[in-house]
């Protein structure tokens, strides 16, 4: 779960523009390519500036700040961001599905696979078209943190 901003520079896994409705993304901190710093302004806390600082892969303090300051907000907070999540962890599955398995593309449009998902999940896999984009995405950001390793070492061997 990565947090917010469709015009922020971090790789966007959860996009969602709710968060806008409690905070604005005021800094960036990356510690490493892998963890990113982010801090929020809380925007129920003004004219006071209440920063809240959450990691790229967790909401929790954004969570206690609802839930200590604003506690009459926190129902609304925990049901959009679980559906979100539910929703984003859904579509990684199909797409790990597909990826895994070397299954076509057809299979996300396939009536029986459409019918096993409202079954398992009550929810219906995303587009072909929209599967294809995500793993043209995937794709092009392995390609990009291959450059990156690669300027780092002299040399590569490959091994069959």
């Amino acid at each position: 779960m990565i947090f917010v901003l469709s015009n922020s520079p971090i790789s966007v896994d959860l996009k969602t523009e709710y968060y806008y409705v409690y905070f604005h993304l005021s800094s960036i901190v990356y510690f490493s390519p892998d963890e990113t710093g982010l801090s929020f302004k809380c925007l129920f806390c003004l004219p006071k500036q209440k920063i809240v600082s959450a990691s790229q892969s967790s909401n929790a303090n954004l969570r206690t700040h609802i839930k200590l300051v604003h506690s009459h907000r926190l129902n609304d907070f925990n049901k959009v961001f679980k559906k979100e999540i539910v929703i984003t962890l859904f579509k990684n599955a199909n797409l790990k599905l597909i990826i895994n398995t070397v299954l076509p593309f057809s299979l996300i449009e396939h009536p029986a696979f459409i019918d096993y998902c409202k079954v398992t999940s009550s929810k219906v896999p995303v587009s072909r078209r929209t599967l294809m984009r995500d793993v043209e995405i995937l794709l092009n950001s392995l390609i990009e943190e291959l450059k990156i390793e690669f300027k780092t070492v002299q040399y590569v061997c490959l091994n069959r």
